[in-house]
Order: structure tokens, then C-alpha cells, then sequence
């Protein structure tokens, strides 16, 4: 990452961070913390029985015997799946050796890991499907870098610069997903003041990029500005 600027950089690490952060409360932790300090509105984690499943697909398979394709669409299928594309994209993000894919062994690892944890905290199953699931998801993670990468001539530096651009849309809109989960169904509805945190977001956002060049500035902003517009129309559109 020498080639990044300061401000690049931290951008990167906060995402990392924020990601990190979404596996813990998300995946992990689901509702623990709040159970031991106080009542959780997602229950007590404590009291769940440990359950693992060791036969693959059959997670997969239950869906799709409910539910049909349907059933795969899922988010504790599809969730699995589409968590870990990040993953795979980092692996390749900090790895500092020439070959930006010698470290895909991490994305299996992380995966036991978190499987392990949530077995242990009784936060919920080990399941070698999440793991199937996981690495599927971390492996098209590899391969969107791999595009974007060759779409930059195999520059890393400016491979990352694009990933740092195009993973810092979506925090805000996440943290609005994931705090309206908390809400009573009538506040669900999108908020004036929901739009008023990712424009202060953005505008944060293009502070940290003063020292590029104002044409990349511009170039953000319309990006951001296009991303905001059309997002939340069509959230106002289905409300």
C-alpha cells in the first residue's frame, strides 16, 4: 500500500474495520453482547442448543425442497454466499507478495473460524454448507479483483484505488439496512434524515480525497451523487 496516500489508506482500513464489524454483530455476536448487558430484542443467544451439520449440501438441499429456487435465494444460503465476496476481494487487497492470489487459503480458514466461534457461543451452527458457501462466495470475490485488475494492467496500486472508490458507496446504506432490522415495522419507512446521513457521509468522503486531483474529485462526486439519486428513488418508488 506505499503507493496509496494517507488519506487512501485510512479509507481502506475503515472499511475493513466497518466490515469486520458487520461480521461480528451480523454472523457471530447476534445479539450476545445485548443479551449479557441487557435484554436483547433477537433473544438470548445462551439458550440456544449447539447444533452442527457435517453433510455437505444439505443445507442447500432443504431450501430447494421447501422452497425450490426460491429456496436458494434464501438469505441463510444466499447470505453466506454474498458475505464472503469481500473476503475474497481483501485476500488479495493486502496481500503484499507480487502474486496477488497466493493467500486464498485465508478465505477457508476465516470461514472454519467463524463457524467455530459461532458453535462455541451457541450463536449458531457449524455447518460445512456455510463453509462451502463461504468459499464459493470468497472465490468470485478473487475474480471480481481479477477483473479489475486486468482491467488496470495489472497495476495493484491502481487496482485498490478503484476497489477503495467502489467498497466506500456502501456503508451508509448498510448501516441504514441494518438499523432499521431494530425497528418497529411502522418506522421502517425511509426517513428525511436517512438521506441527510449519507450526504454527510459523501461529503466527508470527498474531504479525505482533497489531495487527488481535482478532475478525480469531480469524477467521485458524480459517482456518488448518481449512487445516491437513483438509490434512493427507488426506495421512495416502492414506498
Amino acid at each position: 500500500m506505499k503507493e496509496l496516500n494517507k488519506n487512501e489508506r485510512i479509507i481502506l482500513y475503515l472499511i475493513l474495520a466497518f466490515y469486520c464489524a458487520i461480521i461480528w454483530f451480523i454472523v457471530i455476536d447476534r445479539g450476545l453482547l445485548l443479551a449479557i448487558f441487557n435484554d436483547s430484542i433477537l433473544g438470548d443467544p445462551r439458550t440456544y442448543p449447539r447444533t452442527y451439520n457435517l453433510i455437505p449440501f444439505e443445507l442447500i438441499r432443504q431450501q430447494y425442497g421447501k422452497w425450490g429456487v426460491v429456496g436458494i435465494t434464501d438469505m441463510n444460503v444466499f447470505g453466506n454466499f454474498l458475505m464472503f465476496i469481500p473476503i475474497g476481494i481483501f485476500t488479495c487487497v493486502f496481500n503484499k507478495n507480487k502474486n496477488p492470489y497466493c493467500h486464498i487459503y485465508f478465505i477457508p480458514i476465516i470461514s472454519i473460524v467463524i463457524e467455530i466461534m459461532q458453535y462455541i457461543l451457541a450463536t449458531g451452527s457449524f455447518d460445512v454448507d456455510d463453509i462451502i458457501l463461504n468459499i464459493l462466495g470468497g472465490l468470485i470475490g478473487i475474480l471480481l479483483f481479477a477483473i479489475i485488475y486486468n482491467i488496470m494492467q495489472k497495476d495493484k496500486t491502481k487496482t485498490v484505488k478503484v476497489i477503495i472508490v467502489l467498497a466506500s458507496i456502501m456503508p451508509p446504506y448498510l448501516l441504514i439496512f441494518f438499523y432499521k432490522l431494530f425497528m418497529d415495522i411502522s418506522q421502517v419507512r425511509l426517513k428525511w434524515y436517512d438521506m441527510l446521513v449519507v450526504l454527510i457521509y459523501y461529503m466527508f468522503l470527498i474531504l479525505f480525497y482533497k489531495d487527488n486531483p481535482k478532475k478525480q474529485r469531480f469524477w467521485l462526486s458524480v459517482l456518488y451523487a448518481v449512487f445516491f439519486v437513483v438509490f434512493f428513488s427507488v426506495i421512495i418508488f416502492i414506498q
